[in-house]
């Protein structure tokens, strides 16, 4: 095939990835996060191909070709992360063949390694307690911390714990989605599927607390974190969580490689610890599916051997 008619079908194909993510954006209502996702799976098989001598034609892709981008993904990713990238792509040659552009979905046929499922990394309630204190600690080290501040990471903290938010619903978390009579805030989750999560008193008073710090009175659609007041109120967005998140583990004394997302490891582990129903659990963080808040419980199961281990005389 000559260079020219080659070039054209790569940018036929990047058309195709480019129409595939907006479907997934717009009609399917997925998260800029999971569409980022599906766009550096296909990515990588494109650079894969192109280091190939690919012609650009995605119906030409062959099974050697499938695993052979495979057997290089092994070598720079965990085999779960392979996984997610060999589904992403499954999905996307099934878009292709219903949209006529493709009649054979190689990545069907490749067989994966099924990986393990790690537990799930969670801070024990000693622990948790020493991070919601974090904010104070912040500010007897930084006279920059005013009350403002304070009460916004509290806030950040309580509400990823306590109503085990993802960090992506706790950034547009807006002013009307509370309800302060009942202490529920109404969350937006992941496929724009809606669910009411309680807050608990706790966090109902730290968003208070909070409100009374701000410079001008909150309206219904503002968006309740905020980096900073002035100039003008900036929004706070999941990369800065994360950084603000590492402050106050650090100056709590705890592991800086915790993400927000393991607050809400935390907030499940210890609900189902204190006898909460799974069902409950699993209609609090949204899961779709109960087999993915199940692996909370084999967190618990494990504690309670290891907890007989050190104190059954005959273990």
């Amino acid at each position: 095939m000559s260079e020219p008619e080659s070039q054209s079908n790569i940018s036929v194909a990047m058309d195709y990835r480019n129409r595939f993510l907006n479907h997934l954006l717009m009609e399917r209502r997925l998260s800029q996060y999971t569409a980022r996702n599906y766009a550096q799976a296909i990515d990588a098989l494109y650079a894969h191909l192109k280091k190939e001598s690919w012609d650009g034609s995605l119906p030409g892709i062959s099974t050697i070709s499938a695993r052979s981008f495979v057997v290089e993904s092994q070598r720079t990713i965990s085999r779960r992360s392979l996984r997610l990238r060999i589904s992403a792509l499954r999905t996307f040659f099934v878009w292709l063949q219903k949209m006529g552009h493709c009649e054979r979905n190689v990545f069907k046929e490749l067989i994966i390694p099924r990986a393990k499922t790690p537990l799930p990394r969670y801070l024990t309630q000693r622990q948790m307690d020493a991070l919601l204190d974090a904010p104070e600690m912040l500010r007897e080290g930084n006279t920059s911390e005013d009350d403002f501040h304070v009460a916004r990471d509290c806030v950040m903290l309580e509400v990823l714990y306590g109503a085990g938010l993802r960090v992506s619903e706790l950034v547009s978390m807006k002013w009307g989605d509370i309800d302060f009579s009942s202490g529920a805030v109404r969350v937006l989750g992941k496929g724009n599927k809606e669910r009411i999560c309680p807050l608990g008193e706790v966090a109902v008073n730290s968003i208070l607390n909070y409100r009374d710090t701000l410079s001008v009175a909150p309206s219904f659609p503002d968006t309740v974190l905020l980096v900073s007041q002035t100039p003008v109120p900036q929004p706070a967005y999941a990369r800065w969580v994360q950084r603000r998140l590492k402050s106050c583990l650090m100056v709590a004394g705890l592991p800086h490689d915790l993400t927000p997302h393991k607050l809400r490891h935390s907030c499940a582990t210890h609900m189902l610890d204190e006898g909460a129903d799974l069902r409950v659990v699993q209609n609090l963080l949204g899961h779709v599916s109960l087999s993915t808040t199940q692996v909370y419980t084999h967190i618990t199961t494990e504690r309670m051997k290891e907890a007989y281990r050190l104190a059954h005389p005959h273990a």
